[in-house]
């Protein structure tokens, strides 16, 4: 014998079957945005461990802020399904203009260095106060 559910129950199921299979993909987007994310890190730290490293200390740190802000504001709220979509769309957002915050973060990063740095080729120094002093280069 066959079960037959009622089109409200039905009208559940299938509302059900989407609010998972969107959770699913969430999850999935979230993977794909950590792995981009250390992957940038890598690049500007020179190291894949500390930048997996990063990536956990970020991503744990920000579960444990957002658990402290929705324990407090979680009463407030009347549809918890959509203060998650509004979280997901503003992480969604961010990571559409993070490939831009990461070039101008790396340009500045350069140009405090090479501007700043103690760092700089010996020959650069040399050069200027070979000159200073009088001394020509003769090729």
């Amino acid at each position: 014998m066959a079960l037959s559910l009622t089109p409200a129950a039905q009208s559940f199921a299938a509302l059900r079957f989407v609010i998972l299979f969107v959770f699913m993909l969430s999850g999935f987007a979230g993977l794909v945005y950590e792995s981009i994310w250390a992957t940038y890190l890598k690049l500007l730290l020179g190291h894949a461990a500390y930048a997996q490293t990063l990536v956990l200390i970020i991503y744990m740190g920000g579960m444990a802020l957002g658990s402290s802000i929705a324990s407090v504001r979680v009463f407030r709220w009347r549809n918890l399904l959509l203060g998650y979509a509004i979280v997901a769309g503003l992480i969604g957002l961010a990571g559409l203009v993070f490939r831009d915050i990461f070039d101008a973060s790396m340009w500045l990063a350069h140009e405090t260095v090479s501007r700043y740095s103690l760092l700089r080729p010996k020959s650069v120094y040399l050069n200027g106060h070979s000159r200073q002093l009088g001394w020509r280069h003769k090729p």
